[in-house]
């Protein structure tokens, strides 16, 4: 078809400027369509100008690359000597493949050895798509040659990753992954413990323009969005990606790509024999972010034991580790949210002298209910303690253990013995409780964004509540010192007073008491 425009166009230009006196006006002729009608030289494909033009553009592009081998300085003077005596683009092929023959005809041999077997392939399977171990002498299309099985698992009825070793290449074995997803959203999985540990995480994520996906090669070191290797110091070690959904309808997403077992960076990790962690996360955006409690999973396995097949990760011990969370929450919302600030408050404003039989069962009920939740904790995150939120938690309960301690000091003990020290004891037993209480309805406010996959609202509904039970007991309290005045002759109606004396009453039987008991002496807050 270009061969006949060509000539068509050539005709129509003759018939144009033929003429004698229209021959001085060929040199208005405009460069591209004048080096189009040019003859072509030789076997070439474009006429005199458009050669010329291409070689200065190569010559400028040699000259101004200053990595050019034949720049002074580049190599050394054996290494010119061997570039010199190297017989061109056929060698480096023999001498880099698998293949044992070239033809002779220099560095257009390769071209045309390709072109003659893809040519006599097509002859015979014109319906085929052709494969390059097909094309190439002795290279095997076969997956024991060159391969190992492919294997694969599969997580929380999500995401399925597939890999296969790639033993051809025998200084450096590669693993070539094939991951699939069901998300409507970013998915990939690392190798790593946890994010923090740190973890060579793979994104498979929207490319440019969102007309196609790729593979991001990303490293994690805390909590938050991973980033690529090259922008922490690492370099981009995969390679081959491939955007295989459109040749398949079992997955909304499917990305294959390759990477050396060990890529020498030092952002990447080492793929070798024995059990290794991986993780995997997916979303319902396009942008990589935080995933929520339930996209999220942890599996162990041996990239080169085979014969297992694509193994299923159960997403029963998922759903068991929500229902457990959610009890979690349901325990740590109770006790900070009621039975701690309860107990607080008695201790800080109460007026009645049975404050502290009341304060006692209180904060035991509240001790209590963190054990337990400790406990759900613990079965939730298989004792993970890497997070925030569970290292967190386990400095409330070392507060809630110094409170406990302390207050049973003061109350039970040093009241038998010399005043002291029990003043800073007392100070303990009262920032242990204080930091605690604040320290856990932080805490809870993280646990509620975890299990409700960053919805803030929920945490401030949460904090409310809080605030809600803090001025319900001070309108308890307030309520507990209101007098009510019944009409009497001095007093012709009703009215309601405050007690003015807001000390704290103690009784006599009760000073008896605890002087019985072995008690020297007796603090009362601000007053004795």
């Amino acid at each position: 078809v270009c061969e006949a425009m060509r000539a068509k166009l050539e005709i129509k230009a003759m018939r144009r400027w033929g003429n004698s006196h229209r021959a001085k006006k060929r040199s208005y002729l405009s460069s591209a369509p004048g080096s189009m009608l040019e003859p072509h030289e030789g076997n070439a494909i474009v006429g005199p100008l458009n050669k010329a033009s291409i070689k200065d553009q190569l010559l400028r592009i040699r000259s101004g690359d200053r990595f050019w081998w034949e720049n002074p300085g580049v190599l050394t003077e054996d290494e010119m000597v061997e570039m010199n005596n190297y017989s061109g683009l056929g060698q480096l092929i023999l001498d880099n493949s698998l293949i044992t023959m070239m033809p002779e005809g220099g560095d257009t041999a390769p071209i045309r050895l390709a072109q003659t077997m893809i040519r006599n392939h097509r002859k015979s399977n014109p319906l085929r798509v052709v494969a390059a171990c097909e094309l190439v002498p002795g290279l095997s299309c076969s997956t024991s040659a060159a391969s190992s099985t492919e294997e694969g698992i599969n997580v929380m009825g999500m995401i399925t990753l597939k890999w296969v070793m790639n033993n051809s290449m025998t200084n450096n074995p590669a693993i070539t992954f094939t991951i699939k997803s069901n998300s409507t959203g970013w998915f990939g999985f690392g190798l790593g413990d946890n994010m923090n540990s740190p973890a060579d995480i793979y994104l498979c994520i929207p490319g440019p323009e969102e007309l196609f996906w790729t593979v991001q090669d990303s490293y994690s070191t805390d909590f938050v969005a991973p980033k690529a290797d090259i922008l922490v110091g690492g370099t981009d070690d995969i390679f081959d990606i491939e955007d295989l959904t459109s040749t398949q309808t079992g997955s909304k997403r499917v990305l294959r790509f390759t990477r050396y077992l060990n890529t020498g960076d030092t952002r990447d990790i080492v793929i070798e024999s024995g059990t290794m962690p991986l993780l995997f996360a997916y979303g319902d955006v396009l942008t990589p972010g935080y995933h929520g409690p339930n996209d999220r999973t942890k599996a162990s396995l041996d990239f080169f034991v085979s014969g297992s097949g694509v193994l299923a990760v159960s997403s029963s011990s998922t759903a068991i580790s929500k229902q457990v969370k959610i009890l979690h929450g349901i325990i740590m919302a109770v006790t900070f949210g009621i039975l701690y600030p309860t107990g607080i408050f008695i201790a800080r404003f109460w007026d009645d002298p049975r404050w502290l039989k009341y304060h006692q069962p209180v904060m035991s009920m509240a001790s209590e209910s963190m054990i337990l939740a400790a406990i759900t904790a613990l079965i939730s995150n298989n004792g993970d303690l890497t997070l925030t939120h569970p290292r967190l938690g386990l400095a409330i309960a070392s507060l809630n253990v110094v409170s406990i301690v302390s207050g049973l000091l003061v109350a039970k003990v040093l009241t038998r013995h010399p005043l002291k020290g029990s003043k800073y004891i007392r100070k303990a037993h009262k920032f242990a409780g204080y930091v605690g209480y604040l320290a856990g309805v932080t805490n809870g406010s993280l646990g509620v964004l975890d299990i409700s996959e960053n919805d803030w609202g929920l945490v401030g509904l949460f904090l409310a509540c809080n605030v809600c039970v803090v001025f319900s007991l001070f309108g308890i309290r307030q309520i507990w010192r209101m007098r009510i005045v019944v009409p009497t002759m001095e007093h012709s109606r009703w009215s309601i007073t405050m007690q003015v004396d807001s000390s704290p009453l103690f009784l006599w039987a009760e000073v008896d008491h605890r002087v019985r008991g072995g008690a020297k002496w007796m603090v009362i807050d601000s007053l004795v």
